[in-house]
């Protein structure tokens, strides 16, 4: 795999030919945001379990701070993740249920709960 490089859209080539150039994240990141989301997201897929094992392998005196900060926008990315996926799953975990409940209902059911309170047996 070639080298990338952080750089300015169309700097480099996403695709080296063999004459030295280096890409950019830019230039692959410009060429990644023409591919449909399916493929963008198949590229990701292979490159993620890469990367990581080039992080858990990488030479011992390589600063780890550099790492770290460059983790920092996915790290955002996987809390807005996170945070997104809790509202949905409140918001939608009744969704498939058909019942409507009423005022009515409600007000029914706090006069049973309330009617035998405070109990003498307790």
């Amino acid at each position: 795999m070639g080298q990338i490089t952080k750089g300015a859209p169309g700097a480099g080539s996403a695709h080296p030919q063999g004459d030295g150039a280096r890409a950019t994240a830019a230039a692959v990141l410009e060429v990644l945001s023409q591919l449909p989301l399916s493929e963008r997201l198949h590229v990701v897929a292979t490159v993620v379990p890469e990367v990581v094992g080039q992080v858990v392998n990488r030479p011992a005196d390589q600063d780890i701070q550099e790492l770290w900060s460059a983790l920092a926008p996915l790290e955002e990315l996987v809390q807005r993740i996170r945070r997104l996926h809790r509202l949905k799953t409140l918001q939608g975990m009744w969704s498939d249920l058909e019942f409507n409940v009423t005022e009515q209902d409600i007000d029914e059911a706090r006069h049973e709960a309330w009617a035998n309170f405070p109990r003498a047996d307790v």
